[in-house]
């Protein structure tokens, strides 16, 4: 009793803890400056309270309110008057609410993510914004508009964030959301026989192409009769003219590669030619009209879809109704994996594309989401993210003739820097393969293939360690890490396996056209024995177009600090009164007024619920 008696002393010592001597010497280099020390200082008082606790509650919770000063007037030698104005909130900042309610396990990293927002200010579309975090394991649920929703772990990484979009996106005051996982910081793998890359926050693991005959990845940037390649060394049938353009020397070394060879293609132009395939294969991802949102939730203007119809069939002209992109396309990505991963100078250049129906603003933003959405799918096949340039084409192009939906410019397409042929075994030689000519190369040659060793896997993220030695297959992957890495929530989708660690932080952005002010809350969850159980929610500020409101920014969690980020004018719970006659003498006074009613109701929430 005695040690909590001198608790409760230091909690009213910190109360009279305000430097009077400075501020008066602030006051003589200026009004504004002494606030600034006033604020500080206040801001100061309620981090010692909310840290200093008595009997598991902090002195805060129990009652003790901050003092808080602002100037009502000054006088300065000619006796002009100066009143000061008061802020209008109490706005800490999200980052400080953190740090004095550090009871959701997170991270200083993973603080900094989730208390950042990159819509500070929203786009004319729509009124206002607003952004929740989650730990990916979080299981209670958040209210939005009024409506509960909550992660669905056991749907796999991906599709639990696409169910909570489709989810809130029903919520009729909801306009749209878009989702954010933080960046892994540091991640390792030792394999080369399996594709390991960060896409989006989340470890993809992806089957590596593999040859085991020799192989040449042949770059292309000129054309001309000095150019030439001999395959296998011994000049004569061998040698491969780089004259006059791609389709002759493809067709060339078509000939020339014998026995059980393969020849494939890629153009600057984004055409893939398989072996002995006659025609070309685009390498352009097609993509469903964009309704932004449909009946079901959906958003289907950036979604990559396989062997599935993307045309509309209520839209009459045929190549708009059966476009759809092959399967096969993945095993192209895949090869070109290969190709770009040994090529370390080029750019490629990614462009999504739209038809005209929509605004111009609304489509260049698709644009960039079908772009990025190429680059993953590329990404995700272990393709390192700076190699791609995304830009976005909106319903620039002129051959477009009307606002009509179509799919034929809803695409995103890559663009190379050069042309490559890839030779594969037969009179191919990798350690005697030459080329003539300074302008084209070899960038990869060897006789072991690619990627032939062992398809061994050892991945370390943090603490969490994935290591199999034979992955076979990556449905063997997908085994392993579910029966030993319980840490990880995982899908495989498009021949990737997605995993999301469980203490990653996703991150909801909402919008609304309509409100001025998203309405986000945590939905209080009971265990059986009827205690309120902790979550990981972190709810962001309402962001509108015309100012950045704070609000509510702490969960229902239990023995939780109040909410610091409520619209409150707490500086009016105490007023400060100073004079100064001439240069010669100054007074000062405080003036203590009763706290406002807001302010009063968040501390006795904090207590009477347990916050």
């Amino acid at each position: 009793m005695a040690n909590d008696i001198e608790q409760f002393q230091q909690g009213a010592d910190i109360l009279q803890q305000v430097d009077v001597s400075e501020i008066f010497t602030s006051m003589a280099m200026g009004i504004a400056a002494a606030q600034e020390k006033l604020d500080n200082n206040s801001i100061a008082q309620i981090k010692k309270l909310s840290e200093q606790e008595v009997a598991g509650k902090s002195l805060l919770e129990l009652g003790f309110v901050p003092a808080f000063y602002s100037f009502t007037y000054a006088d300065i030698n000619c006796n002009i008057s100066l009143q000061m104005s008061l802020k209008t909130n109490l706005d800490l900042g999200l980052k400080a609410q953190l740090e004095l309610t550090n009871k959701k396990g997170y991270s200083s990293d993973q603080s900094n993510f989730a208390t950042d927002n990159k819509y500070n200010s929203t786009s004319e579309e729509y009124k206002s914004s607003r952004a929740v975090s989650f730990k990916a394991s979080e299981k209670t649920s958040v209210k939005i508009e009024k409506e509960s929703y909550n992660l669905k772990q056991e749907e796999g990484s991906i599709k639990m964030i696409e169910k909570f979009e489709e989810e809130v996106m029903q919520n009729e005051k909801v306009s749209d959301i878009e989702s954010e996982i933080q960046k892994i910081q540091s991640i390792n793998n030792t394999s080369t026989a399996v594709n390991v890359s960060v896409v989006n926050g989340m470890i993809c693991i992806s089957e590596s192409r593999k040859e085991t005959a020799d192989v040449g990845i042949f770059k292309i940037t000129t054309y001309g009769s000095t150019h030439k390649t001999d395959i296998d060394g011994s000049g004569g049938q061998a040698v491969i003219d780089v004259d006059p353009d791609f389709a002759t020397v493809l067709a060339s070394a078509r000939n020339r590669i014998g026995g059980s060879g393969r020849v494939y293609g890629f153009t600057k132009t984004g055409q893939f030619w398989d072996h002995a395939a006659t025609t070309a294969t685009d390498l352009s991802l097609y993509f469903k009209h964009d309704s932004k949102k449909n009946k079901y939730g959906a958003k289907l203007g950036s979604t990559v879809y396989y062997d599935t119809e993307v045309g509309d069939v209520s839209v009459s002209n045929t190549p708009t109704r059966n476009k759809q992109n092959s399967s096969s396309l993945q095993t192209a990505y895949q090869l070109l994996a290969e190709v770009l991963k040994h090529d370390g100078s080029d750019l490629v250049t990614v462009s999504g594309e739209t038809d005209k129906s929509g605004t111009d603003a609304y489509n260049t933003d698709l644009g960039n989401r079908r772009a990025f959405a190429l680059i993953n799918e590329l990404a995700a096949r272990g393709i390192a993210a700076t190699k791609f340039k995304p830009e976005s084409l909106g319903e620039t192009q002129p051959a477009q003739a009307s606002t009509e939906q179509d799919v034929n410019y809803r695409k995103a397409s890559i663009k190379l820097n050069a042309d490559y042929i890839i030779f594969v075994d037969g009179n191919f030689d990798a350690s005697a393969a030459t080329v003539v000519g300074s302008a084209n190369s070899y960038i990869y040659k060897a006789t072991t293939g690619i990627n032939s060793g062992s398809a061994a896997l050892n991945v370390v993220y943090g603490s969490s360690t994935v290591n199999l030695a034979a992955a076979t297959s990556l449905t063997t992957i997908e085994e392993h890490i579910k029966q030993n890495n319980k840490e990880y929530i995982l899908e495989k989708r498009n021949n990737v396996l997605y995993l999301l660690h469980k203490e990653s932080v996703v991150k909801f952005y909402v919008f609304s056209k309509d409100s001025e002010k998203i309405d986000i809350q945590s939905d209080k969850s009971y265990d059986g024995a009827g205690n309120e159980t902790e979550n990981t929610h972190f709810i962001g500020k309402n962001t509108n177009s015309q100012s950045s409101i704070a609000d509510s920014a702490s969960s229902t969690e239990k023995n939780n600090t109040f909410a610091l980020a409520a619209s409150v004018d707490a500086r009016y719970s105490r007023q400060f009164d100073m004079s100064v006659q001439g240069n010669a003498s100054m007074s000062a006074r405080l003036v203590a007024v009763p706290p406002p009613k807001a302010f009063e109701l968040i501390i006795l929430n904090g207590i009477t619920t347990g916050q």
